[in-house]
């Protein structure tokens, strides 16, 4: 199940303070239990934006 809870930045590992970082978090009841920051998925997610401006910014 995804779920959006918002998070102060402060709250956040360091390494996700930046826009686009990716994380696994645990829930219990509605708080959070855990952060992970997940490296790998935060640079896959930024090359395929990348990608998709690339795309976009063609000419037709």
């Amino acid at each position: 199940m995804i779920e959006q809870v918002d998070v102060p930045v402060g709250r956040l590992p360091e390494p996700a303070q930046t826009d686009g970082g990716v994380l696994s978090v645990m829930l219990e009841d509605g708080e959070i239990t855990s952060m992970e920051y997940r490296p790998d998925a935060t640079c896959d997610r930024r090359e395929s934006a990348q990608e998709k401006l690339d795309r976009l910014s063609e000419k037709l």
